[in-house]
């Protein structure tokens, strides 16, 4: 079976969650405008389509790598 990954989408859905959760602990602690929220919560947003993506980007490489190796034992 295939052990590798595709790294930049995950990479990407990482930053984003990572950033999306700061904004919220900013606005909710520091009292900032309601547009500080509004944003945090559009990251977040964005994590979550980026992270959804991610996984199946890698569940297809995952099936393409496992197809691969078949062809090349098959050979």
């Amino acid at each position: 079976m295939a052990a590798g990954k595709a790294p930049i989408s995950g990479s990407i859905a990482i930053v984003l969650g990572v950033l999306a959760v700061t904004l919220l602990v900013i606005a909710i602690f520091d009292g900032v405008t309601w547009s500080t929220v509004v944003g945090a919560f559009l990251n977040f947003t964005l994590f979550v389509m980026v992270w959804r993506g991610a996984k199946k980007q890698d569940q297809e490489y995952q099936e393409r790598m496992e197809r691969l190796e078949e062809r090349l034992k098959g050979d």
